[in-house]
């Protein structure tokens, strides 16, 4: 009866692998496209900055969905902090980059 129970459990774990999966892909193209330089360029010619902000993103975006993983109560729950955490994290980017582009002028 137990192993029953847990192969049970191995259905919602793999539901929430794959969105999670799924929702990150869906974050990383979104985060590329915000960043105003191409990201995979810059990685591919040596350049450390940009491959440092996408692992910084990714773990920014992971965190939080982890913590939904854990206390959230259903899947449809843990895609919709997926889809916050994603908006925030971009929206910050972008909020950033604006007020660092305002003071590099004056």
């Amino acid at each position: 009866m137990q192993a029953f129970h847990s192969l049970s459990a191995l259905g919602w774990f793999a539901a929430y692998v794959i969105l999670g999966v799924a929702m990150l892909a869906v974050f990383i193209q979104l985060y590329k496209k915000v960043t105003p330089y191409d990201d995979d360029a810059e990685i591919r010619a040596g350049n450390m900055a940009p491959a440092i902000g996408l692992a910084g993103a990714k773990l920014g975006f992971i965190m939080p969905i982890l913590a939904a993983s854990y206390t959230g109560s259903s899947l449809l729950d843990y895609a919709l902090w997926s889809i916050l955490a994603g908006a925030i994290q971009l929206g910050w980017f972008k909020l950033m980059y604006a007020s660092w582009q305002r003071s590099s002028v004056e």
